[in-house]
């Protein structure tokens, strides 16, 4: 699996997307910028476009461009309630930071 999603980061996903009240949801992996430590990753809605990798897993799209993949071989999308830093956060198989 090229993009995995933690329990935890699913279900504030889930309950974000109920919030949003959103049928649909196509939720893309993205580089949101780079720092000291290389690419930094995010999470974002989005549409699916003809040169993605799409994983579906609970009823939610996920999707990353084909490069992305290529490159950094895969992402683990997860969610931290830690008290110093609370929020989603975005890694790759091989390298980058998270955002």
């Amino acid at each position: 699996m090229n993009i995995k999603v933690t329990d935890e980061a699913k279900k504030m996903i889930q309950k974000t997307l109920s919030d949003k009240d959103i049928a649909e949801p196509v939720v893309r992996v993205y580089v949101a910028g780079f720092g000291w430590g290389g690419p930094n990753f995010g999470i974002a809605l989005d549409e699916q476009k003809e040169n993605d990798y799409t994983m579906k897993d609970d009823g939610i799209n996920y999707v990353v461009e084909d490069e992305l993949i290529d490159r950094y071989g895969g992402f683990v999308v997860d969610y931290s309630t830690n008290w110093l830093y609370k929020g989603f956060k975005v890694s790759a198989s091989q390298g980058g930071s998270s955002c």
